[in-house]
């Protein structure tokens, strides 16, 4: 995918982000990819789900659909983190806390 392409679709993807990464996770982890999977398990509506499945065939995440058999995954679970961080979509690393008591910390 060039810069301008992957510009295009992160500008694509807009407020979603967040979403599209946690949709990436769970069809990746469950190996179940569809529309009602990620409506039920991200909590969002049919029109979103479908949206965000979308958006994962356009990263290359899952194959384009071809009929009956549904989407294939097109990145295992353990190449996800560098897909996404290839594409700008490198999920925060989670808050720290330096020591007890303290309150989380982003690095």
């Amino acid at each position: 995918m060039t810069t301008s392409n992957t510009e295009t679709l992160l500008t694509e993807i807009g407020h979603d982000r967040r979403l599209l990464v946690e949709a990436a996770g769970l069809v990746v982890s469950c190996r179940s990819v569809s529309a009602s999977n990620i409506q039920r398990r991200v909590r969002v509506g049919f029109v979103k789900a479908a949206r965000l499945l979308d958006l994962l065939e356009q990263c290359g995440i899952v194959a384009p659909h071809e009929g009956a058999p549904g989407r294939r995954l097109l990145v295992t679970p353990e190449g996800l983190p560098a897909h996404l961080e290839k594409l700008g979509l490198a999920a925060p690393a989670p808050p720290v806390s330096m020591a007890p008591g303290e309150p989380p910390v982003t690095p």
